[in-house]
Order: C-alpha cells, then sequence, then structure tokens
C-alpha cells in the first residue's frame, strides 16, 4: 500500500465549517467517500458492480481546515 496513491481536489463548502471556522470533523468522512467513490469511476469499476463495504475508518487529525483551503 506504501506505493498506492490518488488524491483528488475538494473545495470545502460553506455549510462544512463549524461556528469556529474549522472543518467539522464528520465532513472529513464524507470526503473520503467522495474520494473513494471518484477512485472507482477512475478505474472503471460502477456502483453496481462494486459491493465492499467499509467496516472501520480511523482519522489521525494533523492540522485543521480552514476556509478557502483546497483539501486533497
Amino acid at each position: 500500500m506504501s506505493e498506492f496513491k490518488f488524491t483528488m481536489p475538494i473545495q470545502p463548502r460553506y455549510a462544512d465549517f463549524d461556528m469556529l471556522g474549522h472543518l467539522n470533523n464528520a465532513t472529513y468522512l464524507t470526503y473520503f467517500e467522495v474520494a473513494r467513490l471518484h477512485y472507482f469511476y477512475t478505474i472503471g469499476w460502477r456502483l453496481k458492480d462494486v459491493s465492499n463495504v467499509v467496516a472501520r475508518m480511523e482519522i489521525d487529525f494533523l492540522a485543521p481546515v480552514l476556509p478557502q483551503t483546497e483539501v486533497t
């Protein structure tokens, strides 16, 4: 897995931020899901052909995402 790389730029929306101006913690998981589906389409998979389930996700906080910051 160390050689596997897939990135997708995501521009956060206003509604993705909390009252302190930080990206809401639940939004990170939404971004992962969007990128995962985009990856499937990139490699030619279609949802009707995919039957995998994400059983667990763990996220390590590194730095805040602030408004007008593109996420990749």
